[in-house]
């Protein structure tokens, strides 16, 4: 069975229970007040931290031929379609997709991390970016980047993309988003290049 996430803090989420959706397994983590069927977390690290440790705890449990969906507990501002009717329609099976309404790119070298020519995030936070580039597709100490960005973290991606890289690499990311001043928001900028590798370049 496909499954959907949900990164919930308070907001409502009877879309959930949308006819539609019945044939999905729906994880709902939960950092704010209690729901019925929350997996309770701790209030830090934003949804990357939610994605990653539903990632690292089912990461064994990933069936190869299934599709996890990726979604903030509010995703109506951040996705100008009819998000449910894709999914009742069903997904792409073999690439990442974005749900986000607004693209942009990145230029990822070490220590910085630049759109449209400006610097947005510290020199240790950019680098963190460019240290999860260089996993995802090795390249000479000094590369740069192209990075495409699907905005919102809202997305769905087969499991076997994620199960293409190692728990190690998950828990790299886990630290960034709990201990990087802006770790949340790199990972929001990197979800497409680490699932779709037309998106790094």
């Amino acid at each position: 069975m496909d499954s959907i996430v949900v990164a919930r803090f308070n907001e409502d989420i009877e879309w959930l229970h949308d006819k539609r959706l019945k044939n999905y397994e729906k994880f709902i983590y939960n950092k704010g007040k209690k729901v019925a069927g929350q997996i309770p977390l701790k209030n830090f690290g934003r949804e990357a931290h939610t994605y990653l440790t539903h990632i690292l705890n089912n990461y064994n449990s990933l069936q190869d031929d299934k599709v996890s969906t990726f979604l903030q507990g509010d995703p109506f501002p951040h996705i100008n379609h009819d998000f449910i009717a894709d999914l009742a329609a069903g997904l792409p099976r073999d690439k990442f997709f974005g749900f986000g309404c607004h693209q942009t790119k990145l230029v990822v070298s070490p220590f910085s991390a630049k759109r449209n020519g400006t610097q947005i995030f510290s020199d240790a936070d950019s680098n963190a970016i460019y240290q999860a580039c260089q996993f995802v597709k090795p390249k000479q100490p000094d590369y740069v980047y192209i990075l495409r960005v699907s905005h919102f973290a809202c997305f769905s991606v087969p499991n076997r993309l994620i199960k293409k890289f190692p728990v190690d690499f998950y828990k790299f990311l886990l630290d960034v988003s709990v201990n990087s001043p802006f770790g949340p928001h790199c990972l929001e900028m990197l979800w497409q290049g680490i699932f779709d590798t037309s998106a790094l370049v």
